[in-house]
């Protein structure tokens, strides 16, 4: 009995460990997600006469958006105007991310365009 009571703990401490692993990894690949759409902002600005005004719609950047509220604890959301864009996404087990048109990514403020997280 008391080596099934020794296994059970070790059991339990595991279980535990993998939860914050779980909860790491998907932060992380939230902070990718956000590093790719960073990427695609450009890419879409070059193609636009450097505007923003449609990357949120675009075919890309919603599935980026889509994989990023997948991971979160909250819908991600991306704003953009002509010249400024910010995308928020909440982290797993709470905080956020957010990355803008002056190429940051982090607990940022995203000046120029109406945002909830990022102010």
């Amino acid at each position: 009995l008391v080596v099934i009571a020794i296994i059970g703990l070790l059991a339990g401490i595991v279980l535990v460990s993998l939860g914050t692993a779980r909860e790491s990894a998907r932060n992380a690949r939230i902070e990718s997600g956000l590093s790719q759409l960073r990427t695609q902002a450009e890419l879409f600005a070059n193609a636009n006469g450097q505007a923003y005004t449609g990357f949120c719609a675009d075919g890309e950047t919603t599935k980026i958006t889509a994989d990023l509220t997948t991971q979160g604890d909250a819908a991600a959301t991306c704003n953009a105007i002509a010249t400024d864009y910010c995308v928020e996404a909440t982290l797993a087990g709470g905080g956020f991310r957010c990355v803008s048109d002056d190429g940051q990514l982090g607990t940022i403020t995203c000046a120029g365009v109406a945002t909830t997280l990022c102010q």
